[in-house]
This record gives structure tokens, sequence and C-alpha cells, in this order.
């Protein structure tokens, strides 16, 4: 299924239940955000979202102690955990969207190390996923995969 195919389907899923969504992403530097509002009627459910790209910025706009990062790899499910929550609660979002990873350099011994969160008011999940290809792969496959994850949780929580 072709990335904008999914997204169609997640925004479908979003406007029926009339649920607001926001993203924080780091390594995908606003590939989620730019294919969720690829799709008309995106403006109806999408709220917005951070690219908290530095360690600095993740501190600054979701309000970390800079000291969290010196028990806890920048590239972690408790990260994931952690976007995920704040930026639901920043935004006052029902579902909240987070990556977190290293998309390459391409021959790079980490590329395709990703962790993905997901907060659906309040309760956050986090994934770890190894994907594989070119840099641009890797990213394409984590907006996949996280829309992905977001239809399920959309599926599951229908009619609550």
């Amino acid at each position: 299924m072709e990335v904008y195919d999914i997204a169609k389907e997640f925004v479908m899923l979003a406007t029926e239940e009339n649920i607001s969504v926001s993203t924080c992403e780091s390594m995908t530097g606003g590939l989620i955000a730019g294919t969720i509002t690829s799709i008309p009627g995106a403006s109806n459910i999408y709220y917005g979202g951070f690219v908290t790209y530095t360690v600095e910025s993740k501190c600054q706009f979701l309000n970390l102690d800079i000291n969290f990062f010196d028990t806890t790899s920048v590239v972690s499910e408790k990260t994931a955990f952690i976007m995920a929550q704040r930026i639901c609660e920043i935004t006052g979002s029902d579902l909240g969207i987070s990556v977190t990873g290293f998309a390459g350099p391409d021959d790079g011994p980490e590329n395709g190390h990703v962790c993905v969160g997901l907060c659906w008011r309040k309760n956050t999940t986090t994934f770890t996923k190894q994907f594989y290809g070119t840099r641009d792969e890797v990213r394409e496959k984590t907006v996949q995969f996280s829309l992905l994850q977001g239809i399920e949780i959309l599926r599951r929580n229908r009619n609550e």
C-alpha cells in the first residue's frame, strides 16, 4: 500500500470519529505531518506538531529537563513515549504520534533503528523497528509504519 493511500485512510478514519491528531518528529523531519496534510480535509483533524531534531529542541518544545537525556538515549522507546505524551498534553489532541531514530547515512551501523510512540487519550504505546534501505527509504517506511499504527488505534477505539 502506498503512503498516500495509508494517509488517506488515516485521515478518513480520524475525520469519521472527530479525532484530533498532532505529531512530534525527529528523524522524519516533518514527513508524517506533511503526509497527513497532503490529504484533502486533513485540516479537520490535524492540529499541528513539532520537529524536534536536536536534543535541545526536544527539551525546549516538550519542556523536558536536559538531564533527562543523561540516562536516556535520544533514540529509545522512553524518548518516543515522552514525545508522544507531551505533544498530546501541549496540543490537547486525542492522538499523538512521535518518531525518533537513525535514518542514515546509508552504510551506518545504526541506520534504520527507529522508535515510534502513539499516545491515545493518555495511553501511550511504543514500538522499536529496524528498517533497511537508504536514508529516504528508512524515513518513508517510518512514516508508513507510524500511520498504519495510528489506523489500528483508530479502528480499535471506534465510537469510544
